[in-house]
């Protein structure tokens, strides 16, 4: 079976276009199911529904997390359809299985006050390397893409005339992206009078990637979040900043304001409508705390 294990995460590579993440994790998932049938001398091909049930069963009692779960089911079935489609094996057995449940898990948000206050600070705070960190906040903040989409955002991506960014997300899949004027400024400013010091460092490979580390390489996920969380102690504003609760929070902004779904599905990269949907959740939680807060009967008993 490791050929068609191999076969399987080249088709994902090359004809899905998966991300060398996701592909290390259908790697992860499918061989250790494999483990499993090695464990109880099942053929990969005579995969019952029941030898699906005890597999889940052994997988919650290790203490794997339901969430975990639900995505190593979906990896098999995906994986299983393959083998049928490469005829591996006749049947995909999975097609019979539901995946777990996983409880819903909202995203963390930053209020809009919250992002007003982080944005401004860029009037107060300076350092080395600081038009860099302010661009890059900026661009998450004002256009939610995502930060492996941001690291290798290049050059001729970007259209200031238009004030458009051309992303390529999951799967190489390409979206047009707005952006605001405060965010072409700093992405001016930067490109223009600050990358060429770190393109010019000594050593630094030719690249046309926008952002780049303090040696003139590409920053790479781990960097950009390391820098959001330098900006916070600069700053002393303690958000627990992460690329993606400024994606969360731009989505959320949008929905409040009364943006379309389908719009901010797009403007996400989302491939599914249903990802896009959690959105709702978070902005109906954000309007009860809201009310809460603000409203002057919110928290007083009514009169009888």
């Amino acid at each position: 079976m490791n050929k068609a294990l191999h076969e399987f995460l080249l088709y994902l590579q090359y004809e899905k276009l998966y991300s060398p993440r996701t592909i290390a994790s259908y790697r992860i998932d499918v061989s250790i199911f494999h483990e499993f049938l090695a464990k109880h001398n099942i053929l990969f091909d005579d995969v019952s529904v029941q030898n699906i049930r005890d597999f889940l069963e052994e997988q919650i009692l290790s203490g794997l997390s339901k969430a975990t779960l639900r995505r190593r089911v979906v990896a098999l079935r995906r994986y299983y359809s393959f083998l049928v489609g490469a005829k591996y094996t006749s049947i995909n057995p999975f097609v019979f299985v539901d995946a777990p449940k996983a409880s819903i898990r909202y995203p963390k948000i930053l209020s809009q006050d919250q992002v007003e206050d982080l944005l401004n600070e860029e009037k107060f705070v300076k350092y080395y390397l600081s038009e860099r960190d302010e661009a890059i906040i900026f661009t998450l903040a004002t256009t939610g893409i995502r930060v492996s989409e941001l690291t290798n955002l290049k050059l001729q991506d970007i259209d200031f005339e238009n004030r458009i960014l051309h992303i390529f997300g999951k799967g190489n899949k390409e979206r047009l992206v707005p952006f605001s004027k405060k965010c072409r400024d700093r992405l001016e400013y930067y490109i223009k009078e600050f990358r060429p010091l770190l393109s010019s460092k000594d050593k630094a490979p030719p690249t046309n990637t926008v952002f780049l580390s303090y040696r003139g390489k590409p920053l790479d996920s781990r960097s950009v979040e390391f820098i959001l969380k330098k900006y916070e102690n600069k700053t002393h504003h303690y958000f627990d900043l992460h690329p993606h609760k400024l994606r969360h929070s731009f989505a959320t902004a949008l929905l409040e304001r009364g943006a379309d779904l389908r719009l901010i599905q797009d403007l996400l990269g989302h491939e599914s409508i249903n990802t896009t949907q959690i959105y709702t959740h978070v902005s109906q939680k954000t309007i009860t705390q809201q009310y809460r807060t603000f409203h002057p009967r919110a928290k007083k008993k009514v009169d009888k």
